[in-house]
């Protein structure tokens, strides 16, 4: 059984699964397997079920290809325990065949990029970006795969990809093995050994198609629960921005009158999720909603409402919100300098605390385009602080540079 639920509160979702498990519990012996996107979302879902059931143990975090390779291992005769196809072990392998492929036919443009100095630093990135390209084809374009693994080779790529695999008659890459795994798990009339008998699937944004197609078939066999966030509790899918629904009526006026402008912040920013939620609509599954229309007793309170709604946006003043002098719900900062935008931070942190003493740290989260360039600043302003304006934080998803002061001090030597 695939079971989809549906909330536009996190709240909402942990709380279900915490009743899910709490109604229906597991066999002692075994695991509860809830999929995640992140370390920070496994831990504050597992700091809510431990205040929710006392305790949280015995629950195990695995992101989603992580999930999909232990599969493959236990459902999958001779998998190797680490992948030689993952994106850093085809960069080194990548790395070594690049000078090769260097003028000889088809690779005009690679000899072009690495010309006769043979960086190795530049060769490389180099390789780690086609490694990278190449993990996301054998995600969402695993019929590219099979195409040049049967010969093709309309560009350098598919030459590259065969060079890769040469003297492997079964290479053992995802896109194989979830060919395979999808045999198997058509075939089994049983329940397999090894599958978990219940997997939730949390606050996800995004799936590969494959995937979603695996677990569809894994839900003949087991119980899958799928937590989902969405804004809107009306149908999105056809949602589109003005930029879009311009180009539909000069290219198909008929095909632009199935598409819809309500909320323009939805359409513009809401695309990754608006892609799985049409993932999940073509799937067969059972739906539950647990929605929480949003109260717009203040500026961020309005904005969410109206994309509860999908409210049509109009750019009249009649209809402008008036927003009370009290309401900090969306504030916006112009600050002279990284530096000085930690500071107003947690300045503002600091405030929202002694306004709000049901808050703790573990509520905020802070986004940042890129937390490199503020990982230095974020130290020197939150570790620094006095005592009794302290906050306790922590830095995530930061490259290996900002979390090696060893490697950190070297760049800058």
């Amino acid at each position: 059984m695939l079971k989809v639920i549906y909330s536009n509160n996190m709240v909402q979702l942990a709380a279900r699964l915490a009743d899910l498990q709490q109604s229906q519990p597991l066999s002692p012996l075994e695991a509860e397997t809830v999929i995640v996107q992140s370390n920070e979302l496994s831990r504050w879902l597992s700091l809510f079920l431990a205040q929710h059931h006392g305790i949280a143990s015995h629950i195990d975090f695995p992101y989603p290809s992580a999930f999909i390779w232990a599969l493959f291992r236990r459902l999958l005769p001779d998998i190797p325990k680490q992948s030689s196809f993952s994106t850093d072990a085809m960069a080194w392998q990548i790395y070594e065949l690049l000078p090769a492929c260097c003028n000889q036919s088809g690779f005009e443009a690679i000899t072009a990029y690495l010309d006769d100095r043979d960086d190795p630093v530049k060769r490389y990135a180099l390789a780690h970006r086609i490694a990278d390209s190449f993990d996301q084809y054998l995600m969402y374009r695993p019929d590219w795969i099979q195409r040049w693994e049967q010969g093709e080779k309309p560009h350098w790529q598919a030459m590259l990809w065969q060079k890769l695999i040469a003297g492997d008659s079964s290479p053992k890459h995802r896109a194989n093995l979830l060919a395979q795994l999808k045999v198997y798990l058509s075939s089994q009339q049983d329940i397999p050994t090894g599958l978990p008998s219940r997997i939730a699937i949390f606050g996800l944004s995004a799936l590969p198609p494959v995937y979603l197609e695996l677990f569809e078939l894994m839900a003949r066999h087991c119980d899958i629960y799928l937590f989902v966030l969405s804004p809107s509790e009306e149908y999105w899918g056809d949602l589109v921005d003005e930029k879009t629904r311009s180009k539909q009526l000069l290219s198909s006026p008929e095909q632009a009158s199935y598409s819809t402008i309500d909320h323009p912040l939805l359409a513009s920013l809401g695309k990754q999720g608006q892609e799985f939620f049409e993932q999940l609509q073509g799937c067969q599954h059972q739906d539950e909603q647990l929605f929480v229309p949003p109260q717009p007793t203040h500026l961020l309170g309005k904005l969410q409402h109206d994309i509860f709604e999908l409210s049509q946006f109009e750019n009249n003043s009649q209809q402008k919100y008036q927003v009370g002098a009290e309401d900090d719900s969306i504030m916006i900062h112009a600050c002279h300098s990284a530096m000085r935008e930690v500071e107003v931070l947690h300045d503002q942190l600091l405030a929202l605390f002694e306004r709000h003493p049901e808050l703790s740290p573990t509520d905020v989260v802070v986004m940042t385009p890129d937390v490199d360039i503020y990982s230095p600043w974020i130290d020197a302003v939150f570790a620094n602080a006095a005592t009794e304006h302290f906050i306790p934080y922590g830095i995530a998803d930061s490259g290996i540079q900002q979390q090696s002061r060893v490697k950190s001090e070297a760049k800058r030597s």
